[in-house]
């Protein structure tokens, strides 16, 4: 083998394994974002429960109506999931979700309902067993 074509050789092998390393590295990182964004999620979806007492205990329910089917609180939910998950602004989950409830043709707050359910802790832990 020529020395130009050991040197070349040389070089791969060093650019593999750099590749290699970096690669690692994006997955590592991927997997940090991805155990944030889970959090975050959480973290999310508790704030809105949070936000739902403290609307309970300004406001209580009529008897017989449940709190869970206000609008505006399954909104916020939803919307702090979105911008959990999408890692955006409140602003932007929030449009994101009104896009999203003129594809499918429901209104916000099914669209909304269907965000927070398919969220809750609960369901997360079954999920992730």
């Amino acid at each position: 083998m020529s020395e130009q074509a050991r040197l070349d050789c040389g070089l791969v092998t060093a650019q593999s394994v750099e590749l290699r390393a970096w690669a690692a590295d994006l997955r590592a990182r991927d997997r940090h974002m991805r155990s944030r964004a889970e959090e975050m999620m959480l973290h999310a979806w508790d704030m809105g429960q949070r936000a739902a007492a403290l609307i309970a205990a300004s406001a209580p329910a009529a008897p017989g109506e449940s709190l869970a089917a206000e609008p505006a609180v399954v909104v916020d939910q939803a919307t702090g999931i979105v911008s959990a998950q999408l890692g955006c602004s409140i602003a932007e989950a929030l449009a994101h979700l009104h896009e999203r409830s003129r594809r499918q043709g429901q209104t916000l707050e099914s669209v909304a309902h269907h965000v927070v359910d398919s969220r809750t802790p609960e369901r997360h832990a079954r999920r992730n067993r």
